[in-house]
Parts: structure tokens; C-alpha cells; sequence
């Protein structure tokens, strides 16, 4: 097997979160959203998270969303971008709306 090999962001996907659900895929989160990180797909994808300081039960609001791009985070003053593969595998849930809704391309 070719070590290289990585699944597509839809083969990645745990199969037990929908849409429509409480908890969403990071990707499919809008800007304005309050999200805590509800889970990590895998255990590759949970230490590339937490280098970034993202772990489950973190806070963070979504700042922006570039279509096809990656998702932007806001942490206190930090901004994190979570590539799009990354953020297919990290399952949150919405806190609440934030009423500073920044610009985004969702």
C-alpha cells in the first residue's frame, strides 16, 4: 500500500454525523458560528489539530469560510486556517451565533 495514500475528504468523513444533526463537520461550518470541537476523526488528524491548539472541548469562532479553501478560526486574538481535509474530520457543534459576523465567502 502506497504510504502516501490518503482518503478523500468524503471517504474520511465519519459516516454518523449529517447535516441537519447537532454536531457538523468543521467544513461545514458558517462564519459569525460559535463552535466547540466535539470529536476527531482519527488519531493523525488529532495530533495535527492540537498542534494548532485544538482539542476536544476547545472554543473557537468561525471567521471565514473560502469555498473549496480552507476554514478560518478565530481564538482570542489568534487566526488558525484548517485546511479543507482537516476540518472534514473534526466534528463540532454550534454554541451560539456571534453578533460580530466577520466577512466570508460561504
Amino acid at each position: 500500500m502506497n504510504s502516501k495514500w490518503r482518503p478523500s475528504s468524503e471517504e474520511a468523513r465519519p459516516e454518523t454525523v449529517k447535516r441537519g444533526m447537532a454536531a457538523v463537520h468543521l467544513s461545514d461550518a458558517r462564519p459569525g458560528q460559535r463552535l466547540r470541537i466535539k470529536g476527531i476523526a482519527d488519531d493523525r488528524a488529532r495530533d495535527q489539530a492540537l498542534r494548532f491548539g485544538l482539542a476536544e472541548g476547545a472554543e473557537a469562532v468561525c471567521e471565514w469560510v473560502i469555498p473549496g479553501g480552507p476554514v478560518v478560526l478565530g481564538r482570542d486574538t489568534l487566526r488558525l486556517a484548517i485546511g479543507r481535509r482537516l476540518a472534514d474530520l473534526i466534528t463540532v457543534e454550534a454554541i451560539s451565533r456571534d453578533r460580530r459576523r466577520r466577512g466570508g465567502c460561504s
